[in-house]
């Protein structure tokens, strides 16, 4: 049989097989992210002293790697080097998904079958990877959010801005240096605040940013929130709403009571997959299931709206955003 023959077969009778492929590139190439091998990937590439000079003990490793990426089409070997192929460059353009579904859920989604059936629960046993939960987030909504919000936040005024649940503090510091502001960032991972502050020390902000390790869902307990003028939440609210919509509606209440009249919230979430048959979804199946995991729903655009005007806030504007099932919603308190 022709090796175009055995393909095509392959192809129609065997999809198993593209599940298969795509979960090693996936999984690979979110670890080179995550070990900080892909940015020489991105730029001059890796060659054979770069590869022994990077860790001889896991030189042979990294090679296999390599070789294997290759075989993929991801990267090429061009005179001793390799690089990324052009396909390889596209697939890395939205690398932050895959360090935040494999870097992040990898493990939970891996114990799956403890949570069907082995008695056990998420959250107990088994949790996500906080770090790469939000250094993955960061990234991919550096891509596919942050330029939608940065154009919604120059229709207000601000100088004090609050960031609950942080992560690493990409946006924070962003936001702060671009419009002149303080912030405080609350994130309840350790992982997650001590690369915040690194962050921030490289940006040079460490008088106008504080990290604060804390749980952003007790608003009573977070001092900065009187007196700022902005808050910005992104993808935290509906792990609040995992207690139940009533919950949801207190916080968000007592967030509209604390906060000054007129300050602004802006918030980032991701509706859940509609499951339209005629529909190609992407990312927010496993959006939507990776949450269904952690016990958690999502909601429809409307019915955030419905819950932040029950609240005590004026809902100024609903964007969609580049990231798929993303939104983005801007906020102001009316008492």
């Amino acid at each position: 049989m022709s090796s175009t023959r055995a393909a095509k077969r392959l192809t129609v009778k065997r999809p198993a097989f593209a599940l298969f492929e795509g979960y090693a590139v996936s999984s690979i190439i979110a670890s080179f992210e995550m070990a900080g091998l892909l940015p020489a990937l991105e730029s001059a590439g890796l060659d054979e002293q770069a590869i022994i000079d990077r860790d001889p003990d896991a030189a042979a490793l990294l090679r296999a790697s390599l070789r294997f990426l290759e075989q993929r089409s991801v990267v090429l070997l061009d005179d001793g080097v390799y690089r990324l192929s052009s396909y390889g460059q596209e697939v890395c353009r939205d690398k932050g998904y895959l360090v935040w579904l494999v870097g992040g859920y990898g493990e939970s989604l891996r114990r799956v079958e403890t949570f069907l059936g082995g008695g056990k629960r998420y959250g107990e046993e088994y949790v996500r990877d906080g770090k790469w939960v939000a250094g993955g987030a960061a990234m991919l909504g550096g891509k596919d959010v942050v330029p939608q919000a940065k154009d919604l936040l120059r229709q207000i005024e601000f100088d004090q801005v609050v960031d609950l649940g942080c992560g690493n503090a990409r946006l924070l510091i962003s936001i702060c240096r671009e419009n002149g502001a303080r912030g405080v960032g609350i994130d309840i991972s350790p992982e997650a605040c001590a690369d915040a502050k690194v962050a921030v020390a490289a940006a040079g902000l460490t008088d106008e940013v504080v990290i604060t390790q804390a749980d952003a869902g007790e608003i009573k307990e977070i001092e900065a929130l009187p007196s700022a003028n902005l808050v910005v939440t992104f993808f935290l609210l509906h792990e609040i709403l995992a207690q139940g919509r009533d919950v949801l509606a207190d916080y968000l209440t007592d967030l509209s009571n604390t906060l000054p009249r007129g300050a602004s919230l802006l918030i980032a979430e991701v509706e859940p997959a509609t499951g339209e048959r005629d529909a190609h979804e992407w990312f927010t199946p496993e959006f939507t299931y990776v949450h269904a995991l952690m016990r958690q729903i999502l909601l429809p655009a409307e019915e955030w709206v419905a819950v932040l005007e029950q609240s005590g806030f004026v809902v100024r504007s609903v964007q969609r955003n580049d990231m798929p099932g993303g939104i983005l919603l801007l906020a102001q308190t009316a008492r």
